[in-house]
């Protein structure tokens, strides 16, 4: 039935990435996989089979490949850190699908649309209605309930943090609640929130409206990128601190009578929190993603003066002993100092 050759699996690995046929099945947002066009992967299969050569022949080959500039420039299709802050690819524009969705799910219900983060921005007059028992934790049937529904909601409810809400306490006056997201990509995240309005309806929670503004679960690509992303250099970072005047107001009964900055001294403690977060915003037109890692200045008791104990900075712990600091945040990529706010843990006075 024909000839047939030896090929080695460095041989086999050679040609493939020289040739360009390595090749991932993507997850799509919603459904199947999106596999790149092509019979690529199938003639793989076909010529490894043909040749002997086994997946885990090449694996170890791969393993044991020199570190060279050459082995360096093959790795290169992964996606890295750049250009920063990452720009996230929401998918293609889903509007039509939602919009189809909710007319079977809750027929006359409106919904306008986030066209640059691909989700619903508002959806009024709805009636989504699920069954909830007593005993059964109303908050996670709902998020379940949307996450079943990716067309129109486009969120997977296991990125979504929430404590329960028992379904004996919706009632039948209609209240709003929220969710934030706690993870993208599978890293911790903050910024995204998922709202909605529900009531009791006999033996079901209807939920009348939803708002927000989240961005769908990751795509392959951007997850890869995001895990690229440097981590924050502390060192420097602590040098930064120490090298800013951080500002404070200073109170009368909470009647803002002043203001001043403070220079870290160097008894003074600096730390940063090793667990960075990832941070979306959509300002620039398009959602951007950086890395940010929350960090503090906690001033030692021999820093203390009158003005720094009457002022915003102070959040004085049980039985009112003085802990005076800042809580900083940082761009863990750039490491630039991108937010400073007096006091670790409470609000002093809410200026007017």
């Amino acid at each position: 039935m024909g000839s047939s050759f030896d090929l080695e699996p460095g041989d086999a690995l050679a040609i493939i990435e020289h040739v360009g046929l390595f090749s991932v099945a993507l997850p799509a947002r919603s459904g199947g996989p999106v596999r790149p066009p092509g019979m690529r992967n199938a003639l793989i299969f076909l010529m490894f089979t043909a040749c002997g050569v086994t997946t885990a022949d090449l694996t170890a080959a791969k393993a044991t490949e020199p570190e060279t500039e050459e082995a360096r420039g093959r790795s290169l299709w992964a996606p890295d850190c750049s250009p920063y802050p990452l720009a996230i690819d929401v998918g293609p524009n889903g509007q039509a699908a939602a919009q189809a969705e909710l007319a079977v799910l809750s027929p006359g219900a409106t919904l306008s649309w986030s066209q640059v983060r691909n989700t619903p921005a508002v959806i009024s007059g709805a009636a989504f209605s699920f069954e909830c028992a007593p005993g059964k934790d109303a908050r996670k049937l709902w998020l379940d309930y949307a996450s079943a529904h990716p067309a129109l909601f486009r969120l997977d409810a296991s990125e979504w943090q929430t404590s329960p809400v028992p379904c004996e306490s919706v009632t039948a006056e209609a209240i709003w609640l929220s969710a934030t997201r706690a993870t993208y990509a599978g890293l911790p995240a903050r910024s995204d929130t998922f709202a909605w309005r529900w009531r009791r309806d006999g033996a079901n929670v209807v939920v009348e409206g939803v708002a927000g503004s989240w961005v769908p679960p990751a795509q392959y690509n951007d997850a890869l990128a995001l895990r690229a992303c440097a981590d924050l250099d502390e060192k420097k970072a602590e040098s930064t601190a120490r090298d800013t005047k951080l500002g404070y107001t200073v109170f009368s009964w909470c009647a803002p009578v002043g203001s001043g900055s403070y220079l870290a001294s160097p008894v003074d403690t600096f730390a940063a929190d090793p667990n960075a977060f990832i941070e979306l915003s959509d300002q620039t037109g398009k959602v951007l993603a950086r890395k940010i890692n929350d960090a503090k200045v906690v001033l030692d008791p021999s820093s203390y003066t009158p003005e720094l104990l009457q002022s915003d900075a102070n959040c004085p712990l049980s039985g009112g002993t003085p802990h005076v600091g800042f809580a900083l945040r940082f761009d863990a990529v750039t490491g630039r100092l991108d937010d400073v706010k007096p006091g670790i843990g409470c609000i002093v006075c809410l200026a007017p």
